[in-house]
């Protein structure tokens, strides 16, 4: 995990720079005669929480019943709202907005993963305590034990194949 201004961002020194590496940019939309500077010289790896915080589209198959359900957690359903009193919270409500945004706009679109998702509120705790007391990480352990168990004794697998089936066969 490599959150920016947080920890240090992984960095990748002397990217090949020969015809073989400019094909494979090329794969990816990187024309590096259209780049000031051509290919890249180093690549640095910051946490992909930034850009998706939930990537559980990985695993959607548009065109299959999954043979097994892949189960989702998400701590902090984040769509509460927030009185923003000056320059650092709207920054942070930008930053919020922006690393759930892809996640949201998936589960949108796709409202039957919404059915392989558990949430846990765990408001009284911060994503961010490096430095959490042992009797509030019981706690947040404890909330999340009995979130999953909520979650998996009310989860139907036969319900949610015959959704994926109707999913399938609609237009």
């Amino acid at each position: 995990m490599s959150i920016p201004y947080f920890f240090e961002p992984y960095k990748i020194s002397h990217l090949p720079r020969d015809a073989t590496a400019e094909k494979r940019w090329l794969t990816v939309g990187y024309d590096s005669k259209k780049e000031k500077g051509g290919l890249p010289r180093y690549g640095l790896f910051v946490d992909g929480g930034i850009m998706s915080n939930f990537p559980i589209d990985l695993f959607h198959d548009y065109s299959a019943v999954p043979s097994a359900p892949t189960f989702g957690v998400k701590l902090q359903y984040d769509n509460r709202r927030r009185d923003i009193k000056g320059p650092l919270q709207l920054f942070a409500a930008i930053f919020n907005s922006s690393r759930h945004c892809l996640d949201y706009d998936f589960l949108h679109k796709n409202p039957d993963y919404r059915h392989l998702i558990q949430w846990i509120p765990c408001q009284q705790y911060n994503w961010l305590d490096f430095r959490m007391k042992e009797k509030d990480k019981a706690g947040l352990f404890r909330e999340g034990a009995v979130q999953a168990l909520d979650f998996l004794e009310n989860f139907n697998w036969q319900a949610y194949k015959q959704l994926r089936e109707t999913l399938i066969r609609t237009p």
